[in-house]
């Protein structure tokens, strides 16, 4: 490959901020009004990657059922230039099974729309079922099963996925606390891309950890160290990569 193409981002940053308000606009029902900020600068400006998502409407709750019904929408940048955008809207119905144990299932539908890649403009429903379980006071555990599919003008580009995950969490002495997280995803596009001959199917097997103490403290933030790695199969050599990622950092929940 060229050296562009081979190009590395160099040492990053990377940064999450995300708030809700909430109110309670009358019995058993409030209003959600949300935003969420994802940012990472490197180095090599040509890899920064911002996202910057919203989402507002109603939610009602029951005893045992809690239903939102919300408008969606974001806007990316990569590279410091527009990247793509998205409107739509998200339903969620959540279903307290037992004190301990909660069922949660969503659907989303958004238009996504690409500055540059035109091609790739369309919808993108998608939907997850959750099942969350409290094991103690210390630990619980939750296993998420997804889909997708991207209707992109050109077949080349547009794909049906699917990914599972599991998600342990549990306080350890000493005011630490751990995450982990084990997924698989799977990936498989309509049609062949014109400079390979082939359709892409895609496999990826990643794992994560997330360490955190909030006895080290400095005014409410508390370190944090998580570990990523990602293995990337596909039938085309040239998307088949690993990749291993420490990110040590700071964290406050307000």
């Amino acid at each position: 490959m060229s050296d562009t193409a081979r190009e590395k981002s160099g040492l990053g940053a990377a940064a999450d901020l995300a708030g809700e308000w909430s109110p309670l606009i009358s019995d058993g029902v409030k209003l959600r009004l949300g935003a969420l900020v994802h940012s990472q600068d490197y180095s090599n400006g040509a890899f920064d990657d911002t996202t910057v998502s919203g989402y507002a409407g109603p939610e009602w709750l029951f005893p045992r059922w809690q239903f939102d019904a919300l408008a969606t929408g974001f806007r990316r940048w990569f590279g410091n230039a527009p990247y793509a955008d998205g409107i739509g809207g998200r339903g969620v119905v959540s279903y307290l099974v037992t004190p301990a144990l909660r069922l949660t299932t969503s659907f989303d539908l958004q238009n996504v729309t690409y500055r540059v890649a035109s091609y790739q403009n369309g919808l993108v429903p998608s939907g997850t079922i959750a099942a969350g379980y409290t094991i103690s006071p210390s630990s619980t555990i939750q296993l998420t099963l997804g889909g997708a599919a991207q209707m992109a003008m050109s077949p080349s580009f547009a794909d049906t996925s699917f990914w599972i995950a599991l998600d342990y969490y549990r306080d350890l002495p000493f005011g630490f606390s751990a995450n982990l997280e084990p997924a698989f995803y799977w990936s498989g596009y309509d049609a062949p891309l014109p400079a390979f001959g082939t359709a892409r199917i895609d496999k990826s097997f990643a794992f994560r950890i997330d360490l955190l103490n909030r006895r080290i403290e400095y005014r409410g933030f508390a370190p944090r160290l998580s570990l990523i790695y990602v293995l990337e199969q596909s039938s085309i050599s040239l998307y088949r990569f690993s990749r291993f990622q420490a990110q040590v950092g700071i964290t406050r929940q307000f």
